[in-house]
Parts: structure tokens; sequence; C-alpha cells
């Protein structure tokens, strides 16, 4: 027997309760209740599983699935819960519905992997007008029944964030082409869209049936002809108004922050010119098509300025929207205006204004950031969100490179046709039986078949592991690192340059993870075994001699370098050698590669870190480590091993140039992804070191850990080079070298 009609009928008694008590909807409620301690973490869990099975349900893909007693009796439990539940969401001091945060529309993250990723589609009509489309894709956590509650798997969720005359076209929209979840619509398919070539058909396909719905409503005069003037009069006109400076405080609303994207071009542009002049002064922020962050600034330097406001010159900023500044469109994405002093709230009027400007240009939310700069005040700018209903929400805003790294679907971008036929089939499925094709209860945690898939499943929604198989490590060193890059190929790098002419002994076993059966072999050839059987399709060219004077760069650029796409290739300097490490780095150098260094210092006290990312680094490795080539240009040889240095060590050093290697290698393609957040807050801080044991104050390191007293080991501290005195006045390492050999050869010396 199955209790499906059950099922559906107290999931939404549940949502209409929590709707009532101030939630969007009944997990929303279970989430606060947990945090006032009024049910268990476990329960929290169970109640997630059957809202998301009712999500699922709902979007017609598990209607074949049969609910089982187990999970209906789940779901009378949290019907009793919260139909008994003291947690009310207070509004204003009292208890009522959420409105403000009901209406509220969701604001996309511009990015991918775990957060939305933003694709947007223009398509023209019968009658010539152009059909904007706006939607946010993630991949997310589905469900299907199992007694249980749920059984966890992954698919695409397309979110509905912007289509024309929505209003009128939604209702209708199939039953079975749309869902809506709390104030959220998806496109809804005949099943798990498990693929993002898949989400791309699906998406194709519905925006073409959605400009073909709206055709016949035109034609059938349900659109009023009053929507229609309207919009035909409006094309995108900013009205007239103005921002203007106020001193009163606006009300701080509590939410976690989201992350707008500009390029670094954009945000220089806007510190030369808003931050160093006179207050009240702004701009239009605006993006490309086929962009998902904002890449144009556009400063309205004819617009009505004084010392507590600014007017934007509209008839100058429209003729930028309608394409008279450049030859392609520049869209709308907001304002940046400065503020005196340190007063880097928005003011009633700028709320007001932008409202306006939602309203004509039919948008959901604007970007409104605020400059600050006066003599007496540091200049900076804050990011804000203006919504449609007036709410303000403060975000975070991220630089990144001005190039796309993004794949947006155009136009005219080709796809899969198979692809598009199949996306077809199951509309017209859906059309025809008003029923979704049967849901195979497979077992998702089966790994009997090797693949992808399977290999990678419990990190691809964190890395993606397409993107990585087309990166490479070029390593010079495959002792303590092969930890190092057997991690790399877990995480779905599959292509590898190795070089080292030392062969495995006995007393690498207790220092660099080695084994008994190993002795005697080339380390480049150990590592190679383990990385095929870790992912048997690798690339793994080895090496199995030392870089040396004998090998000049053309052998390495022929052999090695012309194989990599550089910009996603790492370049690893893990040697016992300073002639090799140092040559490493000049190659990085001279072919503009990532390039990272790893060692430990005498008696694994600490261990050493070294990145370099072309573009955005100042210091290469020769100038942080200036002492060290000034001796060996005084005919200084090292000395130091790795005795005293247990495998602990060599393992923390690893796992920490594994973050660093993953993030360069993903800058690329992902600029703002976590796992680059280095790059883009402390590109200066390109040494790093790690206190491996306790270190006395008669140690010339000891100065650079914050907490060394109180710390016995594992402070990792990211240093600035120039905060190191012996780095005045110095002479930068060049970028062009011409023979990677000549250590000591510097430029004007």
């Amino acid at each position: 027997m199955s209790y499906n009609t059950e099922f559906e009928d107290i999931m939404d008694n549940i949502n209409n309760i929590a709707y009532g008590y101030g939630f969007k909807n009944g997990i929303e409620w279970a989430n606060a209740a947990q945090k006032a301690r009024e049910i268990s973490w476990g329960t929290f869990k169970k109640y997630e599983n059957v809202h998301n099975l009712r999500v699922r349900y709902s979007h017609g893909n598990a209607r074949d699935i049969a609910i089982s007693y187990e999970t209906y009796q789940i779901v009378l439990n949290y019907q009793n819960d919260i139909e008994n539940s003291r947690i009310r969401r207070r509004n204003g001091g009292g208890y009522s519905k959420n409105s403000r945060g009901r209406n509220a529309p969701k604001l996309p993250d511009g990015t991918f992997r775990g957060k939305p990723y933003i694709k947007e589609f223009v398509r023209k009509g019968k009658d010539g007008e152009e059909y904007f489309f706006r939607f946010s894709i993630y991949k997310e956590k589905n469900y299907l029944d199992d007694g249980n509650g749920g059984t966890t798997g992954f698919g695409y969720f397309i979110h509905i964030d912007a289509a024309p005359y929505w209003n009128y076209a939604k209702e209708r929209l199939h039953e079975f082409h749309l869902i809506q979840t709390s104030y959220e619509y998806h496109i809804c398919w005949n099943k798990i869209i498990e693929s993002f070539d898949e989400a791309n058909a699906v998406m194709y396909v519905w925006v073409n049936r959605y400009a073909d719905l709206l055709d016949v409503l035109k034609k059938d005069k349900t659109i009023s002809e009053k929507e229609l003037v309207r919009k035909a009069n409006k094309k995108s006109v900013l009205p007239s108004g103005t921002f203007r400076y106020k001193s009163n405080k606006f009300k701080n609303y509590e939410h976690k922050r989201k992350t707008i994207s500009m390029t670094r071009e954009v945000y220089n542009e806007i510190m030369e010119i808003l931050g160093t002049k006179k207050p009240e002064l702004g701009g239009m922020l605006g993006f490309t098509l086929d962009q998902d962050f904002i890449d144009s600034f556009v400063f309205d330097e004819k617009g009505k300025v004084n010392s507590v406001a600014y007017s934007p010159n509209t008839e100058f900023l429209n003729g930028v929207i309608q394409g008279e500044r450049e030859k392609k469109r520049i869209f709308l994405g907001g304002f940046v205006h400065s503020h005196p002093g340190d007063f880097n709230r928005l003011s009633f009027d700028d709320i007001e204004y932008a409202q306006r400007i939602m309203s004509a240009f039919d948008m959901t939310y604007l970007f409104m950031p605020i400059v600050t700069s006066s003599y007496e005040y540091k200049t900076s700018i804050t990011g804000y969100i203006v919504k449609i209903n007036g709410s303000i929400e403060k975000v975070n805003i991220n630089v990144v490179p001005g190039k796309s790294k993004t794949n947006k679907i155009l136009n005219d971008e080709k796809i899969d046709e198979n692809l598009i036929k199949l996306a077809e089939a199951g509309f017209n499925e859906m059309d025809s039986q008003r029923k979704e094709s049967p849901v195979l209860n497979v077992d998702l945690n089966d790994d009997n078949q090797l693949s992808d898939d399977n290999v990678f499943a419990r990190i691809s929604n964190v890395i993606d592991i397409d993107y990585m198989k087309g990166c490479s490590i070029i390593g010079f060193g495959c002792g303590g690192s092969k930890g190092f890059y057997e991690d790399m190929a877990r995480m779905g790098v599959a292509n590898f340059y190795l070089m080292d002419g030392d062969k495995a002994s006995f007393s690498n076993i207790a220092s660099q993870n080695g084994y008994i059966s190993e002795v005697g072999m080339y380390k480049p050839d150990l590592v190679k075994k383990r990385i095929l059987d870790i992912n048997e399709n690798a690339n793994v060219v080895c090496f199995n001699f030392m870089l040396n004077d004998v090998l000049d760069d053309n052998y390495v650029f022929e052999h090695i370098i012309s194989k990599c796409n550089l910009k996603r290739t790492l370049i690893c300097a893990f040697t016992d050698s300073f002639y090799a490490q140092a040559r490493i780095s000049r190659i990085a150098l001279k072919y503009k590669i990532p390039f990272i260094s790893g060692e430990h210092h005498e008696g694994g006290t600490t261990s050493e870190l070294i990145f370099w990312y072309p573009g955005l680094t100042k210091y290469s490795r020769r100038e942080i480590a200036k002492h060290r080539y000034d001796s060996y240009a005084d005919g200084f040889v090292n000395n130091v091993t790795s005795v005293g240095s247990p495998i602990f060590n060599t393992t923390r050093l690893n796992a920490l140039c594994e973050k660093i290697g993953l993030g360069m290698l993903l800058y690329d393609g992902y600029p703002t992804h976590a796992y680059c957040s280095f790059l883009n807050l402390k590109t200066e801080n390109n040494l790093i070191l790690i206190k491996q044991k306790y270190i006395s104050e008669e140690n010339v390191l000891f100065d650079y850990f914050e907490n060394t007293i109180n710390s016995c080991f594992d402070e990792v501290s990211w240093i600035n080079p120039e905060s190191m005195e012996d780095l005045d006045n110095i002479i930068l390492e060049e970028t062009y070298v011409d023979d990677t050999r000549d250590i000591f050869k510097k430029k004007n010396v």
C-alpha cells in the first residue's frame, strides 16, 4: 500500500502552517525549531529529507514511487510537531507573516559549484520584439523514497529568474513544465537532469516554447493592450531622478552576505575616479550578455552634482544603454556613486530612485555600491543590493580578471541535436500523457563499476572534474612530494610530467611514505604507478633523470611545456637542490606558468611554501629567498637534509601545497571559487611558513608567528615579502629569461 495522496496533503498542510507562523515553508520552521532545541538534530535531518522528497515529488519525477509507511509516519510526526510548536518568526517586534521575505526574489551569486550559475537567453518573437530570459542553475541534492525519508542523489535544478510577460504566461504553462516551490519557479522536465549539457538543452527548448506561447497570447489578445503599449514605449529608458546624500541611518537587515563580482579594470576605474575626487559623483555599472559579472563602468561626467546630491544625466546614460557608446550592447547592472566622509550607507532617496529604475527595466534587484572618500577617511567601496520591494542587502564585492571564464549559451550557440530531441521528447510526453516516465530506483552508492562518476562522485559538487582533466602538473622532485601528486590525481588532474633521477631507498620508507617493495625503483615510476591506480586514464610521462645544465630550455619546452595549457598548469619545485629550485622558478617566469615550491627547514622546525601566479604576485622566489641566493653566489653549499623531520611534517606540507595548487589550477576557469580566494585576498602574501614544532626565541623565524609561545606546532603564517627589510630597493627578477641556467644573472646588474 502506498501513502502518496496522504503524503502530499500532509506536507502541504505543514507548509501552510509554517507560512502562517512567518516561515516560507516547513523546513525553514524545522531549522529554527532545531536551533531553539525544540526538536533534535536527527529529527531535523529526517524532516529535511521528507521536505525535499516533497519538492522532488511535486516536480513529477517521483510520481511512480510508492510512499512507504515509514515515510508516512515521519510526516505525521512532522505535522504533530509543527502544530504544537511555540516557534514563531518575529517581524517588527510582533508575530506576523513574513511578507517581506516571501516576496523577495532570490538573488543568484553568479557562480556555479555549490552556488547558482547564471544563464541568459535572448529570443525574438514573430513581431520582432526581443524576449530576455535569465535562469539560475545549480546542482543540489535530489531525493527518492527509500522508506526512511529519502535517499540522496544529485541533479540540476533550473530556477526561472526573469521571463517576459510572466504574469500572463505562467498561468498558461503546462503544470509539468513549471513548478512553484515557495516563491520560486523552476522548469520541470520528465526526469532528473543529470548533466549540464542536458540542462542547456532543456532550457533552450523551454525558452523557444515560451516564446511561441507569447506569440499566441499576443495574437489572442490575452496580454492586455495597456501592457503591450507600456512595454513598447519603455525601450529601457532611465527615469529622471536624484541620488541624494542623507545622514539618516538606514535599518541594517541581517542577511547572509552574497557576492557580486566585477572585473579588476572596472574596480580600479571606480576607485581612481570616484575615490580620488569630491563626493557625490557617480556612474553606471553594466555587463555584456555573455558575462555574469560587472565588466563596464560609465562615468557620468555630465551629471549634476552639489555637496549633498548627484543627479544622473539620463540623456547621456540612455544613449549608452541603447548602444550609442560602443558597438556591443551594455546591459544595466547598477549604479555606483560616492558619499562624503565615512557615510557608506544608502539614503532613502537612493533606494527610492533605484526602485524607479527597476520598475522601468522590469528588474527585481539592482547593484548599488557606495564609494566613500575624503581627506579624513580611507577610500573604500561598500556593496549593496536594492530589491524591487525596497529592501536592501549588503553584499561582498569580488574582483575578478576581465576575461570571461564562463560558458554561457548564446543565441547562435550550437547545442547537441540529440539532446534537443531528448528535451523535446520529454516535454511532448508530459503534454500527451500528463505523467512522467518511471524513475528507476537506482542505488546511488553502487561503486561496482569503475567510472569517473563513481571515482569523483564525492567531490564533483565542489570541483569541476571535466575541467580538472585538462589541467597539468609539471613536477620536479618525486620524493616526499609523491603524496602531493597522488592527491592531485584524486582531485581530477589527468596530466603529469614528472622528473627525478633518484631511486627509492630504505631511508625513504620513514621519511617519504615509501615501501620496501619500491626500493630500487625510479621515483617518477613509483608515482606513475600510484596515479594510474587512482585514474587509469591519466597521462603520466616520466623523466628518470635530474634537471641539470645538460638539459637546456628547448628540451624542457619541447618535451613538457609545449604539451600543456599553461594557464591550467602548475609547475612544482619539490627538490632538495638549491640550483634546481632556482632554475624551476626561472622556468616558471620565462613561460609564465603558475609556480609552487615546498621545502623543510633544518631539523624540521618549519616548512616553507612559496607560490607565484603570473600577473598577480609581485615577488618571485628569488626576491623572497634573497639571503639564500646571495649565500650561494658567494660559494655557500647547503647541507640541510630531512633528518629529524618525521613523515607528518611532509604530509602537512603536502596538504597545504595541494590546497594552494588546486586554487591556482582552478583560477583560470573559476576565479571566484572558494579555493581561489587566496589569489584574490592574499596575493601579496606569497611566502607561507608552517610551524612544525616549537621554536625557541633564539630562532630567526620566531617573529613570523603570531602565537609562538602558546602554540606548539601547526601554526601557519602568510607573509608579505615587502615586510622583510632586505627587500628594500630590490631589483625584481626578469619576467623574460633568456637562459634559465644562468641562475645569478640579474637585470641591470
